[in-house]
């Protein structure tokens, strides 16, 4: 049996300043649950860039965010 590692964040340095990688994030989900997705993606430093409804789906949100890879990759999102 193997071990699996946990995933891991390359940086990259530009004149001496260290710079993190940056997600693009979409997300669609029913309506009602739009809050609370926001929410926990805000504990993440997310910050939304688009939001709007679903085309051919009622009720369902499009989200769209950037955030840092690390608090995408790396942490779990509560149950």
């Amino acid at each position: 049996m193997q071990n699996v590692r946990s995933g891991q964040i390359l940086y990259k340095t530009d004149n001496g300043q260290k710079l993190e990688p940056i997600e693009e994030v979409t997300i669609e989900v029913n309506d009602e649950h739009v809050g609370f997705v926001m929410e926990a993606l805000s504990h993440r430093r997310a910050e939304i860039t688009d939001m709007g409804p679903v085309a051919g789906a009622v009720g369902r949100t499009k989200l769209c965010l950037t955030c840092p890879s690390r608090l995408v990759l790396l942490s779990p999102f509560p149950s």
